[in-house]
């Protein structure tokens, strides 16, 4: 993904990667605490859409940064929401801590089966339709509010128009904020003789709580019998908050990094799955010759390309220092004499040694030499070469040859003027021009009087 060029500058930055990884962190505090100090938790998908908005800025970043790499993204994920997750858990307990004790639970929720008409009257009493039966929990809160731990007394008041009612189940539950393992104790009434329910009838429970957290409570009349038995609750009420703020910073941290990493950065992970299997499908469409999205037809010849890679035929500019296409590596010496021919109109990059080096027994790597040269350039050129590498010639099997040069050692043929190799002009060679021949004393090979070595075995005429 091509990024504009003022962004792509923020890739290059010397110090990238610690200003993404800070960027990030910050971001994301910020993100994740709306879920939990605004209304957007009370919504349905609202912190959910959020989960998605931190994961794609978090990648978002990182990305921009030059942070792109699979181990990169996967180490500073792990370390960005673990941070992130322990900071905002604390945060949301010192949030706790700091709030007043919340008002009284009321029963806002009611069942069908139970719902009636209630007037709330100005002198407090509650007035209804003689013929439906009406009941409500009102003034539910705990004492104290605050402590390290001991017994915590639960109060509600219960009213009703039902004169059958008799000995109600009236129910405390709490739980702890991080795990919601929620605990029931049933209530009994303060005043065993108080039978009318029209004016409230208060009900208590005493609980030991030893265990220091943040709790939630709730109170509930249970309706068992009937044909639809169900329960009418009061709303979710904060506290008690049993033992000090700075006992809790562990358990908050290490349980915020837990849940962070179980959800938003699980999320990230897939994202970062989905990115990495991108770039090998795109890796792979190159080496299977596939063309892209972009590409019509035939594979056009990029406007910077330079050079054929002669394995593949894949274009090459001056930037690769492998075909992008097979990976042949290249290197600066051979573009360098490949692109010196101004009049060649394609240029072929070779590597004048095998590229597969082989070890003899003792361990020593033996270098690859040429079986013979080239007859147009004077090339290297291996029995496997269907072609010279460099010019491009066809060769259609090995040619004897006649003699060598003195001044390279490549091999020459009779028809030779100059050495094909290094340029040495050959002016004593037999042939119908220079009939003045005799017999070389060590190759017995017919050569010019005029010569002092023999341009065949490279030995002079002295013997030496």
């Amino acid at each position: 993904m091509e990024l504009p060029p003022a962004l792509d500058k923020l890739s290059k930055l010397k110090f990238g990667m610690p200003i993404a990884v800070l960027l990030v962190i910050v971001i994301d505090i910020a993100l994740m605490s709306t879920i939990f100090f605004t209304d957007l938790s009370n919504s349905s998908f609202g912190p959910f859409f959020m989960l998605i908005a931190i994961v794609a800025i978090t990648f978002t970043i990182f990305y921009v940064f030059g942070i792109r790499d699979m181990k990169y993204l996967m180490v500073f994920g792990i370390a960005v929401f673990l941070v992130v997750g322990s900071v905002v858990y604390i945060l949301v307990l010192h949030e706790s801590f700091g709030m007043p004790e919340p008002e009284p639970g009321n029963s806002e929720f009611y069942r069908d089966w139970k719902l009636a008409s209630i007037f709330d009257l100005e002198d407090g009493t509650y007035f209804s339709d003689t013929s439906l039966h009406w009941y409500r929990l009102e003034g539910g809160d705990v004492t104290p509010y605050k402590d390290q731990m001991g017994t915590y007394r639960f109060n509600v008041t219960l009213y009703s128009n039902d004169p059958f009612i008799i000995e109600p189940d009236i129910r405390i539950a709490y739980a702890r904020e991080l795990w919601w393992d929620a605990q029931e104790v049933d209530m009994v009434a303060v005043n065993a003789s108080d039978t009318d329910y029209t004016d409230g009838k208060d009900y208590e429970a005493n609980v030991q709580i030893d265990t220091n957290a943040v709790y939630h409570h709730w109170y509930a009349l249970v309706f068992d019998g009937g044909a639809n038995p169900g329960s009418m609750n009061t709303t979710m009420i904060m506290g008690p908050l049993v033992g000090d703020e700075s006992s809790l910073y562990g358990t908050y941290a290490g349980v915020g990094a837990i849940n962070t990493f179980c959800n938003t950065a699980m999320l990230f992970f897939i994202v970062v799955l989905l990115y990495w299997w991108i770039l090998k499908a795109k890796e792979q469409r190159k080496q299977w010759g596939v063309p892209s999205d972009d590409d019509s037809g035939d594979q056009p010849v990029s406007k910077d390309a330079r050079f054929s890679c002669t394995k593949c035929g894949a274009d090459v500019t001056d930037d690769d220092d492998k075909c992008p296409k097979c990976d042949e590596s290249f290197d600066d010496d051979e573009k360098d004499d490949a692109t010196s021919d101004d009049n060649s109109q394609e240029i072929v990059i070779v590597d004048s040694i095998a590229d597969d080096e082989e070890e003899d027994e003792g361990g020593e790597e033996d270098e690859v030499k040429a079986e013979f040269t080239c007859t147009s350039c004077g090339a290297d050129v291996f029995d496997s070469d269907e072609k010279c590498r460099l010019c491009g010639e066809g060769i259609e099997g090995e040619e004897e040859s006649d003699f060598t040069c003195t001044s390279c050692g490549a091999d020459a043929y009779d028809s030779d003027e100059k050495c094909g190799k290094c340029g040495e002009p050959f002016e004593g060679v037999a042939d119908d021009d220079n009939p003045a021949l005799h017999n070389c004393p060590h190759c017995n090979k017919e050569i010019s009087e005029k010569l002092n070595f023999c341009p065949h075995c490279g030995k002079t005429m002295s013997g030496e």
